[in-house]
Formats: structure tokens, sequence, C-alpha cells
């Protein structure tokens, strides 16, 4: 989500060389059924702090704050990782990601 004023400065901030996409409208979050949601709980402040503990800040909000995420890889077009997050920060490892192809 966000703008692309926004993804622009990610890529920049990142030094990212690939293409960015964006979803201003979050056509694809409803698509792949990314819930909308609070999204906190116990295990979401454990891990908030044990990322601030090791120098990690989030940065100003995009979109939603209430639309969770997730990872989806495709492979050839198709699905061939899936994880969709229930709460803030419940991301995948890239390993756990990429085993997968």
């Amino acid at each position: 989500m966000g703008d692309a004023k926004s993804a622009l400065e990610f890529s920049k901030k990142y030094d990212i060389s690939f293409p960015i996409y964006i979803d201003m409208s979050r056509a694809s979050y409803e698509l792949f059924e990314f819930p909308v949601q609070l999204g906190i709980g116990i295990s979401t402040i454990f891990k908030a702090k044990q990322h601030f503990d090791k120098g990690f800040r989030q940065g100003a909000t995009q979109g939603s704050v209430l639309q969770q995420g997730g990872e989806i890889l495709f492979d050839n077009g198709e699905i061939a990782f899936k994880n969709i997050a229930q709460k803030a920060g419940e991301h995948r490892d890239l390993e756990e990601i990429l085993s997968g192809l």
C-alpha cells in the first residue's frame, strides 16, 4: 500500500533496483483475502520490543493501519508460497519463502 512517492523513497533508501508495485485501491489484498483488522496481540507487542531492542524503528505507516499483510511468491504465474498474516509482524523468513520454489 502507499503511494508512488512513498514507493520511490523506499526504493532509494534501500537501493532497490527492481520494480516496486503499489496497490492504492487494495484490490490485490482483497483478491488474496488479506484480513482488515486490528492485528495486535501479546505476541505482536513482544516481537515489537525485540526488534526495538535490536535498533529497528518503524517508519511512517502507509495506507490503512488495519490492513494485514504477508507474503505471496509466484513461480510461472502459480502461487508457490503464501502466508496471510493475522497479526502485525507475522512475516516468514526469506529462506522459508524461497523454499516454495
